[in-house]
């Protein structure tokens, strides 16, 4: 297992990281539904967009915080671990989330 990360990581090292050219990046394909149904913008034609906090991206970064505190408490209590877990998938869900409805 080891060495296959390794391969792969030297593998990902040799490519040039997709950041900074939008119209290079969307010459390999559209963007995905995913993300233009939770952003509302389609970049396909190039445009350029930012992170913008609303109040949806806010509310959601809140609520994932929370989560994850009452996730620690639970692991801390030594309370069932099914709860910790939970609580961690739902903190990555809303962080997730809440930066895909800040993009402007």
């Amino acid at each position: 297992m080891i060495i296959f990360l390794l391969i792969v990581t030297a593998f990902m090292g040799q490519q040039e990281p997709p950041h900074g050219n939008l119209k290079a990046i969307l010459e390999d394909g559209p963007p995905s539904t995913w993300f233009t149904f939770i952003s509302g913008h389609d970049v396909s034609n190039g445009e350029d967009f930012e992170i913008v906090l609303n109040v949806i991206s806010i509310v959601l970064a809140v609520i994932g915080v929370s989560v994850m505190i009452g996730g620690l408490f639970w692991f801390w209590r030594k309370q069932k671990p099914v709860y910790s877990i939970a609580t961690a998938m739902f903190f990555v869900i809303c962080g997730y989330l809440a930066l895909m409805f800040s993009i402007g």
